[in-house]
């Protein structure tokens, strides 16, 4: 941080260019799910206007870290400790679910759980039926989404939960196709990334992004 403003490191700042083309043109509402130290999201309040920011996570030194930058920035955007499942039994608290969610490199910690985050939910069809509760636009996704690719401490857990079976693209793909269209643009970093779509928002745009030489058209 210098001054009043955020410099973030390369690859922090690549990976928020790269993003940028998977938002809507105009975006109203967002929720980072699992924000750590909050940059997006930051950026996101300070860049577009956007009217609700919003960052959830359940490590207090993160949400910490985040709540003392936004006390120096003096930026409207906000932060809470809650799991996915609180923020869906609570959505109308926030003044009801957000046009667009992102959802970047945190699902295999959501499926499988981590020595920070005990709970969780082992389930594709269940972590997006909870998604959809807080969602009414779309789902920006970039995450792990095959075995070899976890961290050990994913893997360990998905070892002793024995449930690795539908860890992977194609069942994560499925599971996102039950409940909004889908759309691949390209990549974030080395893993495949993509804004998942919902019907109503789906028939009234097209999405034609390209990220990192990958082009694809959604309509």
């Amino acid at each position: 941080m210098s001054g009043c403003r955020l410099i973030p490191r390369k690859k922090l700042k690549e990976r928020y260019e790269q993003l940028w083309s998977a938002y809507p043109e105009a975006l109203d509402s967002l929720l980072h799910l699992s924000c750590l130290k909050g940059y997006f999201v930051f950026e996101i309040a300070a860049r577009l206007g956007c009217g609700r920011v919003i960052g959830i996570d359940i490590d207090d030194r993160d949400l910490n870290a985040c709540c003392a930058v936004k006390e120096v920035l003096g930026s409207s955007a906000q932060f809470a400790k809650l799991h996915l499942y609180e923020l869906a039994d609570s959505i109308n608290s926030f003044s009801g679910p957000f046009q667009t969610v992102l959802l970047i490199n945190c699902y295999q910690y959501l499926h499988f759980g981590s020595s920070r985050f005990l709970a969780c939910y082992l389930s594709n069809d269940g972590t997006f039926a909870l998604r959809r509760r807080v969602r009414c636009g779309r789902i920006v996704f970039g995450n792990r989404t095959e075995l070899s690719q976890l961290q050990r401490c994913c893997c360990a857990e998905a070892a002793q939960l024995l449930c690795k079976g539908d860890h992977n693209s194609d069942a994560i793909q499925a599971a996102a196709a039950r409940r909004c269209n889908t759309a691949e643009f390209g990549r974030l970093g080395a893993y495949l990334s993509g804004p998942l779509m919902s019907p109503s928002e789906r028939s009234t745009n097209e999405l034609a992004t390209k990220l990192c030489g990958v082009e694809s058209v959604g309509s």
